[in-house]
């Protein structure tokens, strides 16, 4: 009796259909997995604010009409609820049913003071209503109420009139130049200063700045700006201009992250912020190609949204969910690509560059 096996083309076609099913297992893994990144993301935002309004929603249903000592040691008596809108203090007032569950004595009024510092809504409170002559107050910032605020991270105004360095005047994230040109007129609607001018892709004309964890922003807001002056469009089919860039979209063969702002072939600005779960991108609605100089500003204003502003105008986007985090270990490139691709050199004058993050 005979058995027969298989033959070779089965046994090709078999492992065909189990590739395909592995790719389609693997992708739908691959989804899941960003869907929970995403959920993690939103559900820790929820779980802030419901504690921080928790917290609030507690200390104005224990609010009493009880006056407190002024703390300066004036003998004046303050109102028992105040507001004052020429500083950060949003509100002050007294409140009863002070918890204390430990028996402390102490008692159970407490002098409660709401601010807003540095984009974070603050609470303060005194450990009584009538507190000792300049005392402290005890704070804690409220995470579920926290504004975006960025902070300037560097700044190359490009005022160098000779040699390779651009220098960074608010960090140490220095860059240098390769085939750029210094000391040409710079915008005049910045303080007196010059530009550099960029050549192209004849001579990979770029501006590098290494990398460093302050131009890494993970899953922080940003802003970058630039300002540009050009004639002459990116040649046809062979890409667009790469003004400023950080990251890439792939990298050795996988999902890589950056955020970048581009000049297509049509002159219109674009700008895509790329996370480790998604990508939200903005095209700008002129030309910019005319010989005038123009500013550019791109925004990551929340987890999934931003914002492209070209000359005072401002386009928006939203993105479903979160996009995740950014970082790349790539440098920060400034009128071209150098990696991983070499690629899309700009032909014009680049002036005052920033990168703001927080």
């Amino acid at each position: 009796m005979r058995f027969r096996g298989f033959t070779l083309i089965e046994v090709v076609i078999a492992m065909f259909i189990a590739a395909i099913m592995f790719a389609i297992g693997y992708g739908a893994i691959n989804q899941a997995l960003r869907d929970r990144e995403s959920l993690n993301v939103s559900q820790a935002r929820v779980t802030e604010i419901q504690r921080g309004m928790r917290v609030v929603a507690q200390d104005f249903a224990q609010m009493s009409d009880r006056p407190s000592r002024d703390i300066t040691g004036t003998g004046q008596l303050m109102p028992a609820v105040s507001g004052d809108g020429r500083n950060d203090t949003l509100v002050i007032f007294s409140r009863n049913g002070w918890s204390n569950p430990a028996g402390i004595q102490r008692p159970a009024e407490q002098r409660v003071r709401y601010r807003f510092v540095d984009g974070s809504l603050v609470r303060e409170h005194w450990l009584s209503v009538d507190p000792a002559l300049n005392a402290s107050a005890q704070s804690s910032a409220l995470a579920g109420f926290t504004q975006a605020v960025t902070h300037t991270v560097s700044v190359w105004h490009m005022d160098e009139t000779a040699g390779t360095v651009a220098h960074d005047a608010a960090g140490a994230n220095n860059g240098t130049l390769q085939a750029v040109n210094v000391n040409q007129p710079g915008d005049p609607s910045l303080p007196p200063g010059r530009s550099y001018q960029f050549t192209g892709s004849t001579n990979k004309s770029a501006m590098t700045v290494p990398d460093a964890p302050s131009l890494n922003p993970g899953t922080a807001n940003i802003t970058v700006s630039i300002h540009v002056q050009f004639t002459q469009l990116p040649t046809p089919g062979s890409g667009d201009y790469d003004i400023l860039r950080k990251g890439a979209a792939t990298i050795n063969g996988q999902r890589g992250t950056e955020y970048k702002l581009e000049l297509l072939p049509t002159g219109q600005a674009y700008c895509e912020l790329r996370g480790t779960i998604g990508t939200v991108k903005l095209t700008g609605a002129n030309n910019l190609a005319d010989g005038a100089w123009h500013t550019i500003i791109c925004s990551r204003t929340g987890i999934g949204s931003m914002s492209l502003t070209v000359d005072g105008a401002t386009l928006t986007a939203n993105a479903s969910t979160s996009i995740g985090s950014i970082a790349s270990s790539l440098p920060f490139f400034v009128g071209g690509s150098l990696s991983p691709v070499v690629q899309d050199f700009y032909r014009g004058q680049i002036d005052e560059v920033s990168y703001a993050s927080g």
